[in-house]
């Protein structure tokens, strides 16, 4: 907080013992005192006569009306609750909420601390969005604020503070008071997607702290328990949460909030929360036009046991609420059954766009629910299986979905056994789908003849740009086949082939797809058995390649001699910026006398030197002396 009371008037000119008078309580005066003391502006040392009384009123004849004109404008921070642990690095605003666990009993105390962190969370949101003129009588009305608030904050200067004091009061408040607080934006025009907001997080945080789990969370550590939210502004143009300071750039000369009306994700969604008038007095950030922005969220869960009725009411939450932008629901032990109820909103959810369910056993099942929502979701482009326990059928079911589905743009199957059956169905998947950009396959059991069928694919395939193969033993054989592809006119942009099983015989047919591709920008062949015989073989490959950005070579068992060779190329190429050779053998064997590691060094500098751009990352490896 930026100030201690509502009635302090920020003035960066005016020095502190200058600004406004505090509004006194009765114990702080005498009892012959016959006035009371209001806020009165004072601007560069002089008074701003704009009051009746010139800055006292008459004092009322009934004593206790003297408590009721008094507001709670002190701000204790929250911050200081014990169970309160929360993390604000940069914006998007964000808040990590850890919560009591279920079945324990629970004081006023504790809940208030509920709601009292997620209206910290939203601090900067709501004191850009809310417009007090429009909201305080009917906060006085349904017993928000009081007579006192009510006082203070009419007619006050400085809007944010009074947003700021008027959040202070209402987390330092009972349940009924934020209910109440929650209802008023609720009724009042232009501040929907404000309260949908609010019910969510407080949805969920009653999701994890009143529900029993159907099972004790004894597999998981305290510390791998958590809840996150992040709350930004949401510009669908570039598929971006931005911070929540962005608000303020595009605020309206009326005060008004609004979205540009197109068809995109976030324009569905503002067309039920805002009004007409609100939607036709939209800006851009630059304030030259329209733009298609909304406040969101993302929620991330982690290690809480959402099974049973928890799943029930994260479900309900899809479906009532259309302000979640990204659901991480990592290690939550969810089953098939629990994915069929989140599946059922997620077909007509028009907001979440990334859905992460790794670290759950939701196998096959879970695989046929998702699918049946895919066929019918048109705005979800990240989708994280990995770890799931599906294998071919479970993948099957979710290309079979992909086939005519338009959105999705990165899938990932890493670490399930959907093996070479798996690839076959993603090559079909693949043939026909024109919208997936990102397909991670790590640690999937695949070989060389998946790697045949995957590929075969991709020559029709213009939209597939990263493809991450790693931790596949595909051998020479599958490389083999991925150089034939990479020699054509390939479409792929990254490609990840980390412990694949090659060798340094593998290694010339992929420097000679090297030469001819223009179009692969990383390509990381780290924890391979490439040695010194492979580096020289793509050795020729860095020299002549002008497209290539990015080359890990980690744990290769280079030595020097080949990091020599390495050093030669580089002096050729132009346009590499990042080659990693970290935890290789560089300093500790050579069989050539010029190779030592003194001379490494000398030749280190001259190609850094003559290439700022060029980052070589290489530690652990030991250069020792000559």
């Amino acid at each position: 907080m930026r100030s201690t009371s509502i009635t302090n008037h920020r003035n960066s000119i005016t020095p502190s013992s200058s600004r406004n008078s505090f509004l006194m309580s009765p114990s702080t005066n005498s009892k012959e005192e016959a006035i009371i003391k209001f806020p009165i502006n004072i601007e560069n040392g002089r008074f701003l006569n704009n009051s009746p009384y010139n800055g006292t009123i008459p004092s009322p004849k009934n004593p206790e009306a003297v408590g009721q004109m008094t507001p709670d404008l002190t701000t204790k921070s929250i911050r200081r609750e014990k169970r309160i642990k929360y993390s604000a690095n940069g914006n998007p605003m964000r808040i990590k909420m850890d919560l009591p666990a279920s079945g324990q009993l629970q004081n006023a105390r504790d809940k208030i601390t509920r709601h009292g962190i997620i209206l910290h969370c939203l601090t900067d949101l709501l004191c850009q969005r809310l417009r007090p003129v429009d909201l305080i009588e009917n906060m006085y009305k349904e017993h928000v604020i009081t007579t006192g608030d009510l006082q203070a904050f009419h007619g006050h200067p400085d809007q944010r503070l009074v947003c700021e004091s008027l959040v202070n009061n209402v987390s330092r408040g009972d349940s009924q008071q934020y209910e109440s607080f929650c209802n008023v934006l609720r009724n009042t025009d232009g501040y929907r997607d404000i309260s949908d907001i609010l019910d969510a997080m407080t949805r969920i945080s009653f999701m994890i702290s009143d529900i029993p789990s159907s099972d004790q969370e004894d597999n998981v550590l305290a510390d791998e328990t958590t809840m996150k939210f992040d709350v930004g502004f949401y510009d669908d143009s570039i598929r971006q949460l931005k911070p929540v300071v962005e608000l303020e750039r595009i605020k309206d000369v009326n005060g008004k909030w609004g979205l540009h009306n197109s068809n995109s994700c976030s324009s569905q969604i503002s067309s039920s929360f805002l009004s007409k008038d609100q939607q036709n007095n939209t800006t851009d950030i630059n304030g030259n036009g329209k733009t298609n922005l909304v406040p969101m969220m993302t929620v991330s869960i982690l290690g809480h046991n959402l099974q049973g009725k928890r799943a029930m009411v994260l479900a309900e939450v899809l479906h009532r609420y259309n302000c979640i932008l990204e659901l991480c629901l990592g290690k939550t032990q969810l089953t098939g059954s629990d994915i069929g109820l989140l599946s059922i909103p997620l077909q007509k959810n028009n907001s979440l766009t990334v859905l992460d369910v790794r670290l759950n056993n939701i196998g096959n099942e879970g695989a046929t629910m998702i699918g049946n929502a895919l066929e019918q979701n048109s705005t979800l482009r990240q989708l994280n299986l990995s770890s799931t326990g599906m294998d071919g059928a479970g993948c099957k079911r979710i290309c079979d979905a992909l086939k005519h589905n338009v959105a999705l743009e990165d899938l990932d199957f890493s670490f399930v056994e959907i093996d070479d059956e798996g690839c076959v169905h993603i090559a079909e998947m693949l043939r026909q789908n024109k919208a997936l950009k990102k397909l991670r396959l790590r640690s999937s059991s695949i070989t060389w003849s998946g790697c045949k069928f995957l590929f075969s694919s991709l020559v029709c395939n213009t939209t597939l740009t990263d493809l991450d193969m790693s931790r596949n033993f595909i051998g020479n054989e599958g490389v083999d086949i991925i150089s034939q592809h990479l020699a054509k006119e390939s479409c792929i942009k990254k490609l990840n082939l980390e412990n694949c099983g090659l060798t340094a015989f593998g290694c010339e047919p992929l420097c000679c797809s090297l030469l001819n591709n223009s179009c692969l920008l990383n390509l990381d062949l780290s924890n391979n058995f490439i040695g010194d015989s492979g580096a020289r073989k793509l050795s020729k490959a860095i020299e002549e390649n002008t497209t290539l950005r990015c080359f890990g070579l980690n744990m290769c068992e280079i030595t020097n001699d080949g990091f020599s060779s390495i050093l030669d190329a580089l002096e050729g190429n132009k346009t590499l910026h990042v080659l990693k050779l970290c935890y290789n053998r560089l300093g500790r064997d050579s069989s050539n006398p010029e190779a030592n590691s003194e001379n490494l060094r000398y030749r280190i500098k001259i190609v850094t030197s003559s290439r700022p751009k060029l980052k070589l990352l290489l530690w652990g490896n030991t250069f020792e002396e000559s």
